[in-house]
Formats: C-alpha cells, sequence, structure tokens
C-alpha cells in the first residue's frame, strides 16, 4: 500500500504488490506488471491536485480571474498527468513522448509556483492574453 499523507486527507493507493511478490516466486513477473505499478505510483500527485481543485476553499466560495488562471494551470497539469498515464498503461510511450510530457508538465508546475509566489498582474495579465492568442488564431482558422 502506497500513501501520500498532507494535513487535509490521505491518499492510498494499494500497488498489489503481493501479486507481484507471488509472481516473482513462480517466475511468471512480465514488464506489464511494473508498468502498471508505476501507472500507479505516477497517478498520486494527480489525485493530489484533483483533491485541490475540488475541496479548496475557493473552489467552495468561487475566485477571482487572477486565481483562475492558476486553477486553470491545475486543471491543465491533471489532465497531461492522467493523459501521459494513458500512453503508458498502453505501451505506447516513447522517450520522445516521455520528453515532450516532462517538458509541458516541468512547465505548467513552474508557472504555478511563479504566479502564486511572485504575483504580478501585468504578468498575469499578459500570460492570460497569450494563451487566448493561440485560441482567437484557431478560431480564425
Amino acid at each position: 500500500m502506497s500513501t501520500y499523507k498532507d494535513a487535509d486527507k490521505q491518499i492510498e493507493i494499494d500497488l498489489h504488490l503481493d501479486e507481484l511478490i507471488e509472481k516473482a516466486r513462480d517466475g511468471t513477473v512480465e514488464n506489464v506488471d511494473f508498468t502498471k505499478i508505476w501507472c500507479n505510483i505516477a497517478l498520486m500527485p494527480a489525485y493530489r491536485i484533483e483533491y485541490i481543485i475540488n475541496f479548496s476553499a475557493h473552489t467552495e466560495v468561487g475566485y477571482n480571474r487572477d486565481e483562475a488562471v492558476v486553477y486553470g494551470l491545475l486543471v491543465r497539469l491533471f489532465k497531461l498527468l492522467c493523459f501521459e498515464r494513458r500512453i503508458v498503461c498502453k505501451q505506447l510511450m516513447t522517450t520522445t513522448l516521455a520528453a515532450f510530457f516532462e517538458r509541458m508538465i516541468l512547465e505548467g508546475i513552474i508557472n504555478i509556483e511563479y504566479f502564486i509566489k511572485c504575483f504580478d498582474e501585468r504578468l498575469l495579465n499578459d500570460f492570460r492574453l497569450n494563451s487566448l492568442k493561440a485560441e482567437a488564431f484557431l478560431k480564425k482558422l
């Protein structure tokens, strides 16, 4: 059982390690068995992000447009982690794809931390406008 503890909530994931040990004794362990365990461990941060989004004080009472940027980035990060997990579980992940995902995840984490720690409304507006430019371009096409 793998556990992620937080002051608010404890997340537990059953990794089925007893089944893995049994397969190791029988000599029937395959790469797929380790992939399943990796998928469960990798999803723990996604569970934490989902918890923050669903149960934060801002979600209950509402948030302003500046806080919405941070929550939007959290949702994007959650979706990236879930999609990456699906690709790994389907055994379609390549080194190139992994690098692509890790870059997007790292950029998302850096953006979230920056906007939380160094709040600057001008930079937040620039980020918001640059995010909308691509969407406006696609709608125009």
